[in-house]
Formats: C-alpha cells, sequence, structure tokens
C-alpha cells in the first residue's frame, strides 16, 4: 500500500462533497457589486438559506463556515448565478484569515468580516479545528469533521 499521508501544510486535503447551487437575491447583488469593483468571487463562504432547494445565501460575519465558493457562472437564461461549491465537512481546507486577527492552533473558525472571506478563531466559534497556521502566507489549515 502506497503511503497516502499528507505533507504538512501542502494545500488542501479531502475530497469534501461538491455541488452545484444558485445565488439568492442578496447574494446575486453582492456578487454583481463584487465583479463590477473586480474582485474575485472564488473563496466566498456562503450558506444554504434554507427555505429553497439548493440556494445559498451570503455567510455572516462571526457564521460557523459552511460551504466555499470554488467556480461560478452568470446563468443569461434567468440571470442568476450558477455556483460551484464545496461542503466545509470531511476535509482539511487552507484559509486565508486578515492580518492581525486572531488564528490559534486547536481553536474553532468562523466568519471574519463582511466581505465573507476571512476566518478567525474565538471560544464562540464551533466548527474546523486550525491544524497550522502560515503568518508567511496569512493562511491557516483547518480541518472539517
Amino acid at each position: 500500500m502506497a503511503n497516502t499521508a499528507r505533507i504538512m501544510g501542502n494545500g488542501d486535503v479531502g475530497e469534501p462533497l461538491k455541488l452545484t447551487v444558485q445565488a439568492d437575491a442578496a447574494l446575486k447583488t453582492a456578487i454583481d457589486a463584487l465583479i463590477a469593483a473586480g474582485t474575485e468571487i472564488k473563496g466566498l463562504f456562503v450558506k444554504f438559506d434554507n427555505t429553497t432547494p439548493y440556494v445559498v445565501s451570503l455567510q455572516g460575519d462571526q457564521e460557523a463556515p459552511q460551504l466555499y465558493v470554488t467556480s461560478w457562472r452568470l446563468n443569461k437564461a434567468d440571470n442568476t448565478y450558477d455556483l460551484g461549491v464545496e461542503v466545509l465537512q470531511n476535509c482539511v481546507k487552507v484559509l486565508p484569515y486578515r492580518n492581525g486577527n486572531t488564528v490559534t492552533l486547536g481553536a474553532h473558525v468562523r466568519v471574519e468580516g463582511a466581505d465573507y472571506k476571512y476566518i478567525e478563531t474565538d471560544a464562540a466559534a464551533t466548527v474546523g479545528i486550525v491544524l497550522r497556521k502560515n503568518t508567511t502566507n496569512e493562511t491557516a489549515d483547518v480541518l472539517f469533521t
């Protein structure tokens, strides 16, 4: 049997569930603004809106991260966005944190800020475990179970 161990700090590990979902109206408006500003859509944290099947909304500041956007496209037929997302479960993801924010080994994470792209650790956080912190790249390896 080949060695399948992960080399520490070498990127994402695991096969998270990948889904195609649609953005709700508020997320569509936010994506329109991000595109207009030239901001990357990949890497946004989103969550199921729990009112419409396979529709997602923006992840709020200090909420537990649920889904991670990996791709997107404008659906010209109905002027909505189709998003490729990964469910943050059963994987290790390398996620960015904002310089100056607290990221502690062994701590749980939550979304930090209203730009929906960064994590922080906090005693109130409930998901993920920080396995490694890379201060040069301002990223953390986070285990989601």
